[in-house]
């Protein structure tokens, strides 16, 4: 064993963690922890202060002479063995097992699922004692950003890219591969750390923070899923076997059962009406390949009733594709996200349950769906406000304009937003790989603020169709009353703090089109300037044509005309 692999055991430190896990279960006094790769046996004293006997396993006998040495069990073992499973029941020898740890361990080894198998069948046959973990993430940021930005996947003596390393982990496969072996995460101890052995060579704009690259970059990574700093993974885990045939690789996905779009429609549930209406212009759809995640945002047993009798109106050729879900707590965007989590289309939409949306609808967004970018149609508006009769949901006040812009621009949707939620689609890589969610802070602007991230990423295709009409209401409570002008500023303005405060990707063709505003407004600047000169003459030119006529009026015309310059000029001073 080399000596650079003689670590101390220091508080917050992988053992330390392992040792905190350890502590947490309910184990038999003098129950051992079998060690395996122990190494020179880092945690254990630590795991003897617990009341544990500690054993340690490994084929190096360096470090089982310094275990032995300090007092600890140890067994020589080779994990590559084909009998591990029988050799591990022969060293535990009928006593009970609190744990049986792999620190720094997997990563090491060629063939990581026959020892994850054997370790699987051994615990069975031990009491099914729990699992704990260690494993470095190779998923890093600080290995993402150098792999993405220079091309480099440097190998060092020791860390996150240990030269010896012989397979590679993200949180991902980790997962996987424990779960493919019946291991269940049941508690974690994860090591983070921003700044790691990667963050080479040094000066590099890339691995500096503050440089637009870097920035951008690491907040893409960090913002994909809450590992981006994870610098080593220490996981406990519990046995539960499970039929093979729930093995990765035999989901939906595979079967080829996936949508082409998933609509959330998020309900309070008190316009059955105007449920009923929307969930009509989606079953009267073109195209049929899509599923509804019908989000009912309410506490109450009787109002879930109440949507679900709405949905079992439909034929069974469309209440087949529309699942019912509870929401609990949150604000105005945990329903959309709640729904995200259960997405399983191609594309992503959505759809209050107070908007209508044509019937060729789905069928436009997939005209558009040539790239994995935001898809966009063409949404008019109509104002509408409660009708008298109580049997009707509304009273139209004006017929639908077109409000918004026929075409998508990111400059433009900065200052105003010019697509409702109902009007655009979204990539399902972005929620599943990028981990795109909306702000469950924002008040209002949920869908605002996600399209622009969205769009920032993936970009916009137009598909040009009128395909959905929002409802704008008069008098009646909503977001649009429900907070005053002040209130819609600040938030938006809010927003826009947050793009200020990292890199912005912005859109191909972006420089041109910035160039040309900024010469436009530097021309309207000019001509305003100008427009302010000529005016300032000619205001000055007619109010000397009035003191010109007050003095005619005062001493006469003719008398005027008639005076000497002199005097005509003594007369006008004087007036």
């Amino acid at each position: 064993m080399a000596e650079r692999y003689n670590f101390r055991f220091e508080e917050g430190s992988t053992y330390d963690r392992c040792v905190q896990l350890i502590s947490e279960l309910d184990c038999a006094p003098d129950a051992l922890v079998l060690d395996l790769g122990a190494g020179y046996g880092a945690p254990a004293e630590a795991v003897a202060e617990l009341g544990l006997k500690y054993v340690g396993c490994d084929l190096d006998g360096d470090g089982l002479g310094d275990l032995a040495a300090r007092g600890f069990e140890t067994h020589p073992l080779d994990l590559r063995d084909a009998h591990l499973a029988d050799q591990l029941v022969a060293i535990v020898r009928g006593r009970p097992v609190a744990a049986i740890v792999l620190l720094d361990t997997v990563e090491h080894l060629a063939d990581t699922h026959s020892l994850l198998h054997a370790v699987s069948d051994a615990a069975a046959r031990l009491g099914e004692p729990e699992l704990v973990l260690s494993i470095p993430n190779v998923a890093h940021r600080d290995i993402a950003v150098k792999l993405l930005a220079m091309g480099r996947f440097d190998y060092t003596p020791v860390g996150l890219l240990d030269q010896t390393h012989l397979q590679l982990f993200t949180e991902a496969r980790l997962r996987s591969d424990m779960e493919r072996y019946a291991w269940v995460a049941t508690s974690s101890r994860d090591v983070l750390i921003s700044r790691t052995e990667q963050r080479f060579p040094a000066g590099h704009p890339a691995l500096e923070p503050s440089t637009p690259i870097y920035e951008f970059l690491s907040a893409t990574r960090l913002a994909a899923d809450p590992h981006g700093e994870v610098y080593q993974f220490v996981r406990r885990y519990a046995r539960q076997p499970h039929d093979d045939s729930a093995l990765p690789g035999t989901d939906d996905a595979a079967a080829g059962d996936v949508p082409f779009l998933t609509v959330i429609m998020r309900t309070r549930g008190d316009r059955d009406r105007l449920l009923a209406d929307a969930l009509l212009c989606l079953a009267a759809q073109t195209d049929r390949d899509f599923e509804v995640r019908l989000m009912v945002h309410s506490d109450s047993p009787v109002v879930l009733g109440e949507v679900a009798e709405v949905v079992g109106r439909f034929a069974a050729s469309f209440r087949r594709r529309v699942f019912v879900h509870a929401v609990h707590g949150g604000g105005r965007a945990r329903p959309l996200n709640n729904g995200l989590a259960l997405a399983r289309g191609k594309f992503v939409a959505f759809l209050d349950d107070d908007d209508i949306v044509t019937a060729h609808w789905v069928e436009a967004f997939r005209g558009a769906a040539t790239a994995p970018s935001v898809l966009r149609s063409r949404c008019y508006v109509r104002s509408i406000e409660p009708h008298p009769h109580p049997d009707a949901p509304y009273e139209i006040v004006e017929r639908p304009q077109p409000w918004y812009s026929a075409k998508f621009d990111f400059v433009e949707h900065l200052y105003a937003n010019q697509t409702p939620i109902c009007s655009f689609a979204l990539p399902h890589a972005l929620v599943s790989e990028l981990g795109l969610r909306f702000d469950e802070t924002l008040e209002v602007l949920e869908d605002w603020d996600l399209l622009l991230r969205a769009a920032s990423l993936a970009g916009v295709l137009d598909s040009g169709e009128i395909t959905s009409v929002y409802n704008f209401w008069h008098d009646r409570a909503g977001s649009r009353l429900l907070h005053d002008a002040a209130q819609w500023e600040q938030i938006h303005l809010g927003i826009l703090d947050r793009f200020d405060a990292a890199p912005l990707l912005l859109p191909i063709k972006s420089a041109s089109y910035l160039h040309d505003l900024q010469r436009r407004a530097e021309h309207d600047a000019w001509a305003a300037e100008h427009r302010t000169a000529e005016v300032e003459r000619l205001e000055e030119y007619v109010r000397s044509l009035e003191h010109e006529l007050a003095v005619y009026r005062r001493i006469g015309m003719t008398q005027a005309l008639n005076a000497p310059r002199k005097v005509y000029r003594k007369l006008r001073s004087a007036d």
